[in-house]
């Protein structure tokens, strides 16, 4: 939108106009707002984002375990690994003869483009099944991870992708460009949090509030992140002096509109109801 594209309108009986500009300082909403009920963690070797105080991670995999590790009890991995259920092919082994237990899993190599299966190489062994907890956190693939962090501890997540052309922009679905884009990790929240934090969630549909509020959240981010934070500027006409003189600004409006449908709804939102017109003359 052009700098100093005014609208008129009359407040009260006196000549008013307003522009909107781009917020150069906009506040961060993910440290800046309050009533989130998502936690941000992303990785990128160029940018800090979502919630970067808060992620001593080195890596998604790293962060993923140590959720796991904290929120899951022993006994349900080594149960969802015992039953096969592991979309790798992941499972554990008893080995009779040796009086161990054995973790056995699929591998995937691509020597020169091509793909073949190594049929269940050991991973480790040890006398003690307890022992292989660690290894089987490891092993897991990431959808398992997080299919057995819903299951026992309430936690869901969405994924986080980002789009680097010239700008950056995040949405929680694939831009599909394999150069310029890819993942950059999750926002997640849990049950406790999200029936604390949102007045109309309940046991039943918890998940359901939990995944819009966490897209939105995604979604003011990316705004954040793309510039679409504005301020207005109203101005009242001194007709002595024949000038505009300026009575109020206000900044921080986070919006996806564009050209007459952004100014009418940060005016609306700043307080302005009256008719805009494009002119001075159309006012009178």
């Amino acid at each position: 939108m052009a700098d100093k594209e005014y609208r008129y309108y009359k407040d009260n009986g006196k000549l008013m106009r307003l522009h909107i500009e781009q917020d150069d300082e906009p506040l961060d909403p993910r440290y800046d707002w309050d009533g989130q009920i998502g936690k941000m963690m992303c990785w990128h070797r160029d940018y800090r984002l979502g919630d970067y105080k808060d992620n001593d991670y080195n890596d998604n995999e790293d962060f993923l375990n140590n959720l796991i590790r904290e929120n899951v009890e022993e006994k349900s991995i080594i149960n969802y690994v015992k039953a096969k259920k592991a979309s790798n092919g992941l499972e554990l082994r008893y080995d009779r003869h040796e009086q161990m237990w054995q973790l056995w899993g699929t591998y995937y190599w691509f020597p020169l483009g091509t793909s073949r299966e190594a049929k269940f190489d050991v991973i480790e062994e040890y006398e003690s099944l307890d022992w292989l907890v660690d290894d089987m956190i490891e092993a897991l693939p990431q959808k398992d991870k997080w299919y057995l962090l819903e299951k026992h501890a309430n936690i869901i997540y969405l994924p986080l992708y980002l789009y680097d052309h010239s700008g950056i922009t995040m949405s929680t679905g694939s831009f599909g460009d394999r150069w310029d884009s890819g993942q950059v990790g999750y926002i997640y929240t849990d049950k406790k949090t999200v029936l604390k934090t949102c007045g109309n969630a309940n046991k039943r549909n918890w998940k359901k509030i939990a995944y819009a509020d966490m897209q939105g959240e995604v979604e003011v981010y990316d705004q954040y992140l793309t510039g679409e934070v504005y301020g207005v500027i109203t101005e009242e006409y001194n007709a002595e002096d024949d000038d505009w003189e300026e009575k109020d600004s206000c900044w921080g409006y986070f919006s996806d509109k564009w050209g007459d449908e952004l100014v009418k709804n940060i005016a609306l939102n700043f307080g302005v109801s009256e008719t805009l017109y494009d002119s001075v003359e159309a006012v009178a």
